[in-house]
């Protein structure tokens, strides 16, 4: 008996084990010292969350619902309230963090999908979301925390007051404390679009520090001085634009990057679905 007793106690200590293995694999892991950014998406509204452990503080921004937002890919402009149901019904709701990137500069850890943007925060849905043990470290961490709320009831342009808010309190800690340098270059012929792509990467807390015009090409670069260059910034443009070649130019000055957009790049995201008068 004892020795089956063991033998079932080790058993069900390695399914535990394998579901927590399990669960770290499809949910990643969180070091609960890293800010956590949360994007919620409700049939009404929508909210961005920016959670700081060494801040103190959850910020929250609630998206209200007729506030327009641009979804990319072609589906064009659409008030809050129907883009849950939109993306949805087209099976498209793995572009939701591309939606926050692109009207925000924010960028997701994780995106939650419930019928109503509060109650974010319980059991039920934190579990769910974001996996066991992300969930019980995130559930207990933001019971403790500060919650400041905003509220965004206008459409977005960037002379909008909540572009201050974004750039201070949703941005990407690690991209603000990286010391890379980024020049976009506009090789798309789509006026406008390199401006607009450096104010999202702005508010994401990349450091822009020109924008510039050249002759059309159809690919997109992403070009610095040599294959030992590093830093967050860069690793996230290779993510997000893994179809940009990466160009090594010793001219390039070390610590600086240049993005080039090219035509391809702009028709893959319908750039001029997104131009209009606000």
């Amino acid at each position: 008996m004892p020795y089956r007793r063991w033998l079932g106690l080790g058993v069900l200590v390695l399914l535990m084990a394998a579901v927590l293995v399990g669960d770290g694999v499809s949910h990643g892991w969180w070091n609960g010292r890293d800010d956590r950014r949360i994007l919620v998406v409700s049939p009404e509204s929508m909210a961005l969350l920016t959670i700081s452990p060494r801040r103190g503080i959850v910020n929250e921004l609630v998206i209200s619902k007729t506030v327009k937002l641009w979804i990319p890919g072609g589906l064009g402009w659409y008030q809050t309230d129907r883009i849950y149901r939109l993306l949805v019904q087209e099976k498209k709701t793995g572009i939701l963090g591309q939606l926050a990137f692109y009207n925000f500069g924010f960028l997701p850890n994780e995106v939650i999908m419930r019928e109503t943007v509060d109650g974010w925060d319980g059991w039920k849905s934190l579990l769910e979301s974001s996996g066991i043990l992300n969930g019980i470290r995130l559930k207990i961490m933001v019971d403790g925390l500060l919650v400041k709320d905003s509220q965004l009831t206008s459409d977005m342009s960037p002379t909008n007051p909540i572009v201050t808010t974004l750039a201070r309190d949703f941005a990407d800690t690690e991209l603000l404390n990286d010391e890379s340098r980024l020049t976009i270059i506009n090789a798309s012929g789509e006026d406008g679009v390199a401006e607009w792509l450096s104010l999202r990467l702005g508010w994401a807390g990349m450091t822009v520090i020109e924008t510039q015009t050249q002759d059309i090409q159809p690919d997109c670069q992403i070009v610095v001085t040599s294959e030992k260059e590093n830093g967050v910034t860069l690793t996230w443009l290779k993510h997000q634009y893994a179809g940009c070649q990466v160009v090594y130019d010793p001219t390039v000055i070390s610590g600086e990057i240049e993005l080039v957009i090219g035509e391809k790049l702009t028709k893959m995201l319908e750039y001029r679905n997104y131009v209009r008068s606000f």
